[in-house]
């Protein structure tokens, strides 16, 4: 994959244009950043959602979401360690199992504090991810997905796609059924977008939700 962006990147250039690179997530320094600008936004994402929260009324004691890139989840992880909210943020891996994505999680982490002038002392035990619901890999549809995305929309008329939010919601769901919450928990659930990908998985959501009883 880099290769290949190299190849793009010279390509654009030698055209007389100057192209703009951004990492995976927008997290990553290297190419045209120099700053986690990704995780930046998601720590003043968190920031924005803490004050939405308290004008309404509601109180928040985790938030759970997508986590990929590891760039949400580290700007996520910022906010609250820098508003000591004592918010527990749980990332819902679609791809890559614990081991991996919790030192890149960190990384990003100390380079947003380091962004923001700040030092939070985060460590890996305050980064929550839970890779079992990345079931047959990344991008691969499955039937508790499917279920979610038909469970908001019928409900709440929330769009969902089937390889990020969809498959957090399908872990949210999971979770309540085993316990893992208790009953005075406030649990926000971040919606990171991804609709567009709801068209290319058309014919496999169809095919599942086509057996699922209504």
């Amino acid at each position: 994959m880099r290769e290949v962006l190299e190849e793009v990147v010279d390509e654009v250039k030698r055209s007389g244009h100057k192209p703009y690179v951004v990492s995976v997530g927008g997290s990553m320094p290297g190419w045209s950043m120099d700053k986690p600008l990704g995780a930046i936004a998601y720590a003043e994402a968190f920031v924005e959602m803490v004050d939405q929260a308290r004008s309404a009324g509601a109180r928040i004691t985790h938030v759970i979401h997508a986590t990929g890139s590891g760039a949400t989840q580290a700007g996520l992880i910022v906010g609250a360690k820098a508003g000591q909210t004592g918010i527990r943020v749980l990332g819902i891996s679609v791809s890559e199992g614990r081991g991996v994505l919790v030192p890149i999680v960190q990384k990003i982490c100390l380079d947003t504090e380091k962004a923001l002038t700040m030092d939070l002392g985060i460590e890996p035990s305050d980064i929550i991810v839970l890779d079992e619901y990345v079931k047959e890999g990344y991008g691969i549809v499955n039937r508790e997905t499917a279920e979610a995305i038909r469970l908001l929309f019928s409900t709440e008329g929330i769009v969902l796609d089937p390889v990020y939010t969809g498959k957090a919601m399908a872990a949210l769901v999971d979770l309540v059924k085993k316990g893992y919450f208790r009953k005075d928990d406030g649990i926000l659930f971040f919606h990171t977008g991804g609709t567009p990908a709801l068209f290319p998985y058309r014919e496999p959501l169809v095919r599942l939700l086509g057996g699922l009883s209504r």
